[in-house]
């Protein structure tokens, strides 16, 4: 844990210096009755620019006859900023999963009031990515195979090179997700997730090209019902 916590921080400290994708978060906590999750959750990103994100909201869990459903509602905190100042929309996320031992079922739909006008802080747009996501997962052990569609929404910026790109552009493709846990001890537990998408939505991008954009991986840590991971 101790080992953790100095990463975390470093993180913290070096943002500026990640690539895109990095971050930090962390939150979470169970609650109350065993079905009911809320917290808070901090995520650092960014390239050249940390980006802050800051969410709270409450998870409900819910065993169904043929497996689990869970539905999350974590709207953005008023604070959810950029370091230079540019305005970043606030958002507003409902996610609700249906999970059986064979088949997954999520729907994820992000909601972003109005895009803003202005020249982006961060020329890929990550932390503007919005939109719906849906797909069906069937369940392979700890492998999910996933088909994903997702639209994404982008300002039209008068001074960077959006300008170019369409308001609203769709993809669809294949999601490999390699899930693996580890228990160290009693009540302290790590889990890794590595996703791949295919085709490379990347390749709609004519300036500033991210290959990995759709690639991520994450190792989450649970201990004593407080969960922390890192995602990059």
């Amino acid at each position: 844990p101790l080992r953790l916590l100095l990463v975390l921080l470093w993180m913290a400290l070096c943002a500026p210096a990640l690539p895109a994708q990095m971050g930090i978060s962390w939150g979470w906590v169970r609650i109350a009755a065993p079905s009911w999750n809320a917290g808070f959750q901090t995520e650092v990103t960014g390239r050249r620019t940390p980006i802050f994100r800051n969410a709270a909201g409450f998870q409900l869990d819910h065993d169904l006859p043929f497996g689990k459903s869970w539905m999350s509602l974590r709207p953005a905190l008023g604070f959810t900023r950029a370091t230079q100042g540019d305005p970043v929309s606030d958002r507003f996320q409902l996610e609700w999963l249906a999970m059986s031992s064979r088949v997954a079922l999520v729907v994820r739909l992000l909601d972003v009031p109005q895009a803003c006008d202005c020249t982006p802080v961060v020329p890929d747009g990550h932390w503007l990515r919005e939109g719906f996501q849906a797909w069906l997962a069937p369940g392979i052990s700890a492998t999910r195979l996933q088909f994903a569609t997702t639209s994404e929404l982008f300002p039209k910026g008068k001074k960077s090179a959006w300008a170019t790109r369409p308001f609203v552009e769709a993809g669809a493709g294949l999601e490999l997700t390699l899930s693996h846990a580890l228990t160290l001890m009693p009540f302290v537990r790590t889990r890794w997730y590595g996703t791949m998408h295919w085709p490379d939505l990347s390749a709609l991008y004519t300036e500033d090209p991210v290959a990995d954009r759709y690639d991520r991986s994450t190792v989450l840590l649970s201990m004593f019902g407080l969960r922390a991971g890192l995602r990059w």
